[in-house]
């Protein structure tokens, strides 16, 4: 009964002309509606996907009201009823701002991890003496440590009686 109702919703837009309206083209309601049916049950639910979620609702109400009125041409039923009319939602069914939120905030992890994982191996400075003996298989002839320099650093010059410029620092 789904697929009958879906190959039978191109030509719902040619008889009810507010559906004409709403969606340009048959393919393209064919395209935006889905219909699925509850399991051991004869109720059917319409969806309609479209740019608008008033334009969805409007659809989605026009075909099961044009649905109402052809099944009896179908099948022999005499007590189709709407359950239930379309409303517009409240919040847009996607994009699901959480969901991308949170992807991204994963492939940022990722992404960045995998950069620092790079960066490390590409890396070919020598950080300790011990790789330098034991990888390398060098002498270590002595070790420079990093020093400091305060931030009021002021080199002075200071001239002797032999007219030779001294530095001290």
């Amino acid at each position: 009964m789904t697929q009958c109702f879906k190959n039978q919703a191109s030509s719902y837009a040619e008889e009810d002309p507010f559906l004409h309206k709403i969606i340009d083209t048959p393919q393209d309601l064919q395209n935006s509606i889905k219909i699925t049916n509850q399991q051991n049950s004869q109720v059917s639910s319409v969806a309609v996907t479209t740019n608008d979620p008033q334009k969805s609702a409007a659809a989605a109400n026009a075909i099961a009201r044009v649905f109402k009125g052809n099944i009896k041409k179908i099948m022999s039923v005499n007590n189709v009823t709407i359950a239930s009319h379309a409303a517009v939602p409240e919040t847009p069914s996607f994009p699901n701002v959480k969901l991308f939120a949170l992807g991204g905030a994963v492939l940022g992890l990722l992404l960045s991890a995998i950069y620092l994982i790079i960066k490390e191996m590409m890396d070919t400075t020598i950080n300790d003496d011990e790789f330098m003996t034991s990888e390398l298989g060098l002498t270590n002839l002595g070790h420079i440590d990093h020093f400091h320099m305060e931030h009021q650093f002021k080199a002075i010059r200071n001239r002797n009686s032999n007219n030779q410029a001294e530095r001290r620092v």
